[in-house]
């Protein structure tokens, strides 16, 4: 018999099978409508979303919470696919930025509907739209909470998306 685990262990292993089935789903939408991966379409919507439509290396790392190498790898293959483009930045002779090109901005456009669609698709089915709220709610809350929360920019911005959601109730 298998020694059950605690409510937390539980409700970790739970969110991450929930988060992996997600990110498949994910995954397959995006590669048949827009022809990018999942971290590929995260780097276009990450530097898409940025202030000037550009962002730093580092920032999108930080943005993602991925290490620089991973980062620089990511970026590099989408630069050679002709996704994004790299700019020196004229006040730091040795950072650089990161932009969409051309077909880099037609990727992310076709890709959202699908990353909205696969998402819906796969947390829809199963609870009510008061229980999805609620569950939004617990999940934020545990971020906010966390004590190692590397991404508070990212609690604040879920905190006030479920703020909007709550007044159009």
């Amino acid at each position: 018999m298998i020694a059950a685990d605690g409510i937390d262990v539980t409700i970790f292993r739970a969110l991450h099978l929930v988060t992996r089935q997600v990110i498949a789903g994910i995954e397959r939408h995006l590669q048949a409508v827009a022809g990018v991966s999942f971290p590929e379409y995260q780097i276009l919507n990450a530097v898409e979303t940025s202030l000037g439509r550009r962002a730093r290396p580092r920032e999108i790392g930080e943005i993602l919470a991925w290490e620089k190498s991973r980062t620089s790898h990511q970026v590099a293959r989408m630069e050679k696919r002709g996704l994004l483009e790299r700019t020196d930045c004229p006040t730091d002779m040795r950072g650089t930025w990161i932009a969409l090109t051309r077909a880099g901005a037609r990727a992310v456009r076709a890709a959202k509907p699908a990353y909205v669609a696969a998402i819906e698709e796969h947390l829809g089915g199963g609870l009510t739209t008061q229980e999805r709220r609620a569950l939004a709610h617990h999940l934020v809350a545990i971020g906010r909470a966390a004590p190692t929360a590397a991404c508070p920019s990212e609690v604040a911005s879920l905190e006030e998306s479920l703020s909007c959601q709550d007044t159009t109730l």
